[in-house]
């Protein structure tokens, strides 16, 4: 058992190290899935964001607004305007970066991703997530 931990302690240092602001499971924390970055490469854990077995468990369609800015806890950079807010998080090669979009009543319509890595040139937006 002890083996087990010191392991697990190891592999968050590498993380850590990798990630110094802002780790992957912090970000699945906030959204309310699983990410196993260790065990995923960049691109893959990206994919696995905008797949629909992945969707957040915490975000959903026509949520009040108040209530899904509160999920992005961990994030590093919090900005809200009229119908948007952006969530950033700073990961190993830039930031990675939540925008939600709300309707006029203040509820949650759609969520995008964004990353500098990201090809989307058709949506300024960023790629859409699965609400």
């Amino acid at each position: 058992m002890g083996k087990m931990k010191l392991t697990k302690c190891i592999s968050k240092l590498f993380q850590r190290i990798k990630n110094p602001i802002s780790l992957p499971e912090d970000i699945g924390r906030d959204l309310g899935i699983q990410i196993l970055y260790n065990e995923l490469s960049f691109q893959d854990c990206i994919e696995k964001l905008l797949t629909c077995d992945c969707e957040s468990k915490h975000l959903v369609r026509l949520m009040p607004r108040e209530d899904a800015e509160m999920l992005f806890k961990s994030a590093i950079r919090k900005e809200t305007f009229r119908d948007t807010s952006l969530f950033s998080y700073y990961i190993y090669d830039g930031w990675l970066a939540f925008k939600l979009i709300f309707d006029d009543q203040n509820r949650l319509r759609r969520i995008y991703l964004q990353h500098h890595a990201l090809d989307c040139p058709e949506n300024e937006d960023g790629l859409e997530m699965i609400l």
